[in-house]
């Protein structure tokens, strides 16, 4: 074999293994590696609704069937929708034939996730991990709803 064959060979082999490793590193950062973890943690804390109930169930329900819960809800990627309704199992309970709200830390009043490292003892821990599909899919989220991610001027 002549030393051109020989080097043709070898960029060919290189560069089928560089497409190889570079398809094996976007499945694993689309599918295995976590980007960001969300947490919210539900306390024991709660305030009243005056709503009157007979379960936890119904407290959930009546919640579910608020237009605000749906609207965000629809609009929300798939994959958090899920969660979402933990949030709210979690968060509701009916206790005295009244439905009561728990206290939520790591939610913004405007739905915003904050930053929170780790929930106390008392607390119910409700996370998410961030994966690539899930950041593609809350990038179109924002996208469709007319925000840029990439404009720091908001």
């Amino acid at each position: 074999m002549n030393k051109r064959g020989f080097i043709f060979k070898l960029i060919i082999l290189l560069f089928l293994a560089s497409i190889l490793i570079s398809i094996g590193l976007a499945v694993y950062f689309y599918n295995f590696f976590v980007f960001k973890t969300l947490r919210v943690c539900v306390t024991e804390e709660y305030h009243e609704t005056n709503n009157p109930c007979s379960s936890d169930q119904d407290c959930f329900d009546k919640i579910m069937d608020l237009g605000e819960v749906n609207e965000s809800l629809e609009k929300s990627p798939e994959f958090l929708k899920e969660k979402i309704k933990e949030i709210f199992r979690a968060e509701v309970f009916c206790k005295d034939n009244t439905c009561k709200l728990k206290e939520v830390r790591g939610l913004g009043e405007d739905g915003s996730v904050q930053e929170i490292e780790s929930c106390n003892s008392n607390e119910i821990e409700i996370k998410y991990e961030i994966r690539g599909k899930e950041a593609v899919q809350i990038l179109k989220y924002l996208k469709d709803n007319g925000q840029d991610i990439f404009n720091s001027n908001h």
